[in-house]
């Protein structure tokens, strides 16, 4: 069975080309108070790879003790009220990737995350097509 680490595999056949490799990390931190209705929203951006490059992203928490392939993570946790948080990792332009980590309050009051403080790393790999 591979790994999810293992993004490259060898091949006689033609295979996409390794282009560029990144990590971001965002750190949330514990028990941050979100405003009624309004998102608390964190950030990073990489540059990485060349124009064109498909990308391919795992993401990892803390909490949650494995990687996920993917570029869009729900996670359910429960603070004063329950809550989701929203982590993504899309293109801004041809070359940027931001990873975002955002948490919505729907309620009438303030919503307190948990207590404690939760690391999103993302890994990033870009590939060319085998005929560039």
């Amino acid at each position: 069975m591979t790994k999810p680490e293992s993004f490259i595999s060898t091949s006689d056949y033609a295979t996409l080309k390794n282009d560029g490799t990144a990590t971001l990390t965002i750190t949330l931190p514990a028990s941050v108070g979100i405003a009624s209705s309004t998102n608390y929203t964190l950030t990073s951006d990489v540059t990485v790879g060349t124009a064109g490059a498909s990308d391919r992203a795992q993401i990892h928490s803390s909490r949650l003790g494995k990687r996920y392939v993917t570029n869009l993570l729900g996670v359910s946790r429960s603070g004063s009220d329950p809550y989701t948080i929203l982590v993504s990792l899309y293109r801004t332009s041809a070359t940027t990737l931001r990873a975002m980590v955002d948490i919505r309050n729907p309620y009438g009051g303030t919503l307190t995350t948990e207590a404690t403080a939760e690391v999103f790393t993302f890994y990033v790999n870009t590939f060319l097509p085998p005929t560039s």
